[in-house]
Order: structure tokens, then C-alpha cells, then sequence
């Protein structure tokens, strides 16, 4: 944990655009053009009061003490873009052809920050700009048809897009930046007992633990320690979709689609100039604790005799690529006859695969998530493994976001008498998983400490199925144009406490330790409400 104290966290982005489309029509033509052009210049600080240490517990009263020099980072990306397409209706055959093209650009502005008093290694700086950091040209072509079956108008389709924005980030150079906040970890010993570390506890004797962000060896270099692949390239995402919807009945109709992703030259961060050679294995973490069992992972570092690389380049991820497929059904009745009612069911796979492991990955040791803040090239290294994310934010638990493979949905409505509405919405979805792991994992990597996944995959382990049903009575009044709505909803008529988040860290203890529970549903929760239209 942070004691008594932490940053301040700003950011200003401010957006410029300028855009415009239009049709044409010309016999079974319709063609569709238009351009757009977009600025987001984003000036980003964080800054740590005080002393900038930050001491965590690493058995009492030894500390782990990354010491934090203010970051401060000014980006600006230009979008330029243009498209055209052709609609062609041929009877019970529709055809839609088109192209897409996008410049993108992103750029480093003047950066300047604040020293730490007491920590040398860690002077005020006055970083230049940086033009033209990462510079793109995507050409995205897509073709795809709709046909009528029948006179009933039931319809397949079916379309295939390269690289159609934003499925596949090329909103990317928007991030690019300077480095991460200059981080030097020690070692430090708690010897007033106060919890807070000071400079005179820090044992400057040992050295460095790690140091991630800057160059320890020329804390003084001005131009960024993180650098940019020149061949970089934008990621591409092919992609196909196949529909097909049926109306069986007056206003009662299905629908199923199918589509299917593959994801290529996704981009990642690794440290400069190291290889999947420079790693050994340098031991095993073993133990054994309640609900996962005995574990065993080998863990590795980078050779001792490399020097530590001091930042990070991001480039293309060489073969390696994901890939998505996902199928949704659907049955609606429309409203007639006062109801209307609607049920949807949707299942997915989205995983990633190392085509060749010496080149895609860097360091074998299993991660619980990949693009971890402190090494953005680790992950969970499974071929065939299912894509893991680890969200974050403000009051929330870790959660490791993985594609639920379920998902019920279920509403509906009728219009009752005397201006009464009901209506009700059922959603249920298989769990988050569970990817037990260990933080502050020594291994021996001058890259730092780790977290290590405890599992052999992310999802071995589960939290429970989820299950919301809500339900609404409206009662309306009408006022010749306007209306006023009073509104009665009640939210998880079931009440059900079901677990949403877990402490999944093995090293942690107390009430917020491994195992225990961090965040639940909300409970049953009723709501008036008054609406009031004109």
C-alpha cells in the first residue's frame, strides 16, 4: 500500500474535429463519400507530494521503496481519413463495396519536471519534443451482401473488412509518450517504526533493486530511455460476419450471426535489445493455499551478465496473432397487441497463439494479465490461451477481464390499462475468472520483482454465474403535448449477494488477503422516479 499520502493524477484533452459525408444516387447506385480530421493534443501530470517515496512491506520491518519523480508528458495525434462506398440493389441482391483511408500521426511535446531531493540519480529534467514519434497509412478495403431469400424478405449476409477502425487500434499512436513515471526501486529498513520511509532508511549501499522509466546510468539523458520501432506498423484485423434473420410470423422474427476476427502485427513494449535468449531459469515458486492447491511455476530472469536494459521499444509482435470468433441468437416479438418481448443468447473464444515462442515471447515467466503497467510484455504465455485484461480503477477490485463464454439476455414490456407500463430485464453470464498469482516475486531479473500466475490457464478457476433481474412500473399522465411519467423500478429483485471480486494474490494477508471477497452486487434497490417530457 501507499501510506498517508498519494499523487495527484491530471489530464487535458481537448479535441478538434472537422468532417462531412454525402450520397449520391444514380440508378441502383448509391455512393457514399466523406472525409474527416481530427487533433487530440493531451497534456498529461503526476505528481507525488512530499517525499515521492513509496514504501510497501516486504516482511517487518523491511521496505521495498520505489522512489517517484513527478511525470509530466504532452502528445498530440492528427487523424486524417477519408472514405467512399457503393450500394448496389439489384432486386433481392444488395451489394456494398467500398474503400478506407487514414493518415495518423502522433508527436512528443516539451516535457519538464521536477528533481527529488536526496535521490542524485533522479535530477530535474527538460526533455524536448519529439515529432512524428509513430507515423501510419492504412488502407481499409470492405465488401459485403445482403440477399432476400425469399418474398418474405429474409435475409443472409455476409462481410469481410481489413483493419476497420477502432476494432483494431489504430487509435494506437494517440498513446505514444515519453516513459513511464521514473521509478528506482531499493531496499529500505522501517528503523523508527512509523510505517513511512525517509532518505536516511533507504540502504543506498545495496543499490538498485530495479529502475524502470529512465537511464540510471545518465539520469541526466534528456531524450526518452522508450523509443519507437521505425518499422512499426498499424495492427490489422480481418474480419467476417455472416447473418442471417427470419420473420416466422407477423411481428415475430429470429436472428443468428456469426463473426470471426484475426488479429495481426499487434504491437508490444519490451525492454530494448532483449531476446527470449537473454532468460534462464533461475528457480521455481512453489507453496500451497486454500481453493487453488499446490502450484509450482518456473520462474526466470535475464542473464546476469546483460546489463539491464533501460527502457522499453515498442514494435510489431512478431508471429504471434489472436483470434476472435463469436455466435448471437435472438427471438423478438414486436410490440403489438400491447407487449413486446425479446430473448438473445451469445458465446465467444477469443484467444492468442505463439507461432514461434522464441520470437514472440521475451520472458516465459506467466503473468496473470498481459500489459501489466510494470512489464506490458508479460501474460499468462499459453498457446492457445484465452486473451486476459486487467481492468483497474477508482474503488474497484483487480478484475481480469476474459470473455464470459455465456450470455442470457431476456426483456420485455406490456401496456396495460389507465396509462400502465411493465416491463422486465433478465441478464445472465458466466463468471470473471480466477487467475490466482503472487506478487513481489524475486527471481533475480535486474527488471524488478513480479507478478506470477499460480494457474496453468486464466480461467482453471471461476467466480460464480451472474444473474440480474430487474423489473418497472410506469404510470403516465398526459398534458395535450407534454407528459409526466412516475416511475417505480426495483433492481436485483432477487437479491442475490453474488461474488464479483476476490483477492486473487497469494502474498497478501489480513481481512483483504488471498481468497477473500472484495466486491459483491449490489443488493435489492427500489427507485421512484419522475419524468417530465414536452
Amino acid at each position: 500500500m501507499t501510506h498517508n499520502t498519494f499523487y495527484l493524477y491530471q489530464s487535458t484533452r481537448p479535441q478538434d474535429y472537422v468532417g462531412g459525408d454525402a450520397n449520391y444516387f444514380a440508378g441502383k447506385h448509391e455512393v457514399k463519400f466523406g472525409a474527416a480530421w481530427r487533433s487530440t493534443p493531451v497534456k498529461t501530470d503526476q505528481i507525488w507530494p512530499a517525499s515521492h517515496l513509496i514504501a510497501t512491506w516486504d516482511t517487518y520491518p523491511n521496505l521495498f521503496v520505489q522512489v517517484a519523480r513527478d511525470y509530466q508528458a504532452a502528445t498530440t495525434a492528427k487523424y486524417l481519413n477519408g472514405f467512399v462506398t457503393d450500394t448496389i440493389s439489384l432486386n433481392r441482391l444488395t451489394i456494398i463495396g467500398g474503400v478506407r483511408f487514414d493518415h495518423q500521426e502522433s508527436s512528443l511535446g516539451n516535457a519538464q519536471v521536477a528533481g527529488v531531493d536526496g535521490i542524485p540519480i533522479l535530477p530535474a529534467l527538460n526533455a524536448p519534443a519529439v515529432p512524428g514519434v509513430f507515423k501510419w497509412n492504412t488502407f481499409t478495403p470492405r465488401i459485403g451482401f445482403t440477399y432476400a431469400v425469399d418474398q418474405g424478405r429474409s435475409r443472409s449476409s455476409e462481410a469481410a473488412t481489413r483493419c476497420s477502425p477502432p476494432s483494431c487500434r489504430v487509435t494506437k499512436p494517440s498513446s505514444c509518450r515519453r516513459s513511464s513515471t521514473p521509478t528506482p526501486t531499493t531496499n529500505a529498513v522501517d528503523r523508527n517504526g512509523d510505517g513511512i520511509a525517509q532518505i536516511g532508511e533507504i540502504l543506498f549501499n545495496q543499490g538498485l533493486v530495479s529502475a524502470t522509466g529512465f537511464d540510471p546510468t545518465d539520469p541526466t539523458r534528456l531524450s526518452t530511455v522508450n523509443t519507437v520501432d521505425s518499422n512499426v506498423k498499424a495492427p490489422i484485423t480481418h474480419e467476417l460476419l455472416i447473418g442471417m434473420d427470419r420473420e416466422l410470423v407477423a411481428n415475430f422474427g429470429v436472428s443468428a450471426t456469426f463473426t470471426y476476427r484475426l488479429m495481426n502485427d499487434l504491437t508490444w513494449k519490451v525492454p530494448t535489445g532483449v531476446k527470449r535468449s537473454d532468460y534462464i531459469q533461475t528457480g521455481n515458486l512453489t507453496g500451497s493455499v486454500a481453493e487453488l492447491g499446490a502450484y509450482n511455476v518456473p520462474l526466470y530472469a535475464l542473464r546476469t551478465s546483460l546489463a539491464p536494459p533501460a527502457g522499453q521499444t515498442e514494435t510489431n509482435r512478431p508471429e504471434y496473432h489472436q483470434r476472435y470468433w463469436g455466435v448471437e441468437f435472438s427471438a423478438t416479438k414486436r410490440m403489438s397487441n400491447h407487449w413486446m418481448a425479446r430473448v438473445g443468447f451469445s458465446t465467444n473464444d477469443w484467444r492468442e497463439y505463439f507461432d514461434d515462442p522464441e520470437l514472440a515471447i521475451i520472458d516465459p515467466t506467466p503473468a496473470p494479465a498481459d500489459r501489466l503497467p510494470n512489464r506490458p510484455f508479460a501474460g499468462p504465455l499459453v498457446d492457445g490461451g484465452l486473451v486476459v485484461r486487467k481492468s483497474g480503477g477508482s474503488g474497484k477490485s483487480n478484475i481480469f477481464l476474459v470473455a464470459p463464454k455465456y450470455q442470457i439476455v431476456a426483456n420485455g414490456s406490456y401496456q396495460g390499462p389507465w396509462g400502465m407500463n411493465f416491463g422486465g430485464n433478465l441478464v445472465t453470464r458466466q463468471g470473471y475468472a480466477e487467475p490466482f498469482f503472487q506478487s513481489n516475486v524475486s527471481t533475480g531479473d535486474s527488471l524488478g520483482r513480479k507478478e506470477v500466475l499460480l494457474t496453468t490457464t486464466v480461467d482453471d478457476f471461476r467466480l460464480p454465474a451472474v444473474t440480474s433481474l430487474d423489473a418497472r412500473i410506469e404510470k403516465k399522465f398526459t398534458f395535450g403535448a407534454a407528459n409526466l411519467a412516475l416511475d417505480f423500478d426495483v433492481f436485483n429483485i432477487l437479491n442475490s449477494g453474488t461474488i464479483l471480486g476476490k483477492q486473487y494474490d497469494a502474498r497478501l494477508t489480513g481481512p483483504t488477503g488471498f481468497g477473500n471477497v472484495l466486491e459483491i452486487m449490489n443488493p435489492r434497490i427500489a427507485r421512484l422516479g419522475v419524468r417530465f417530457t414536452f
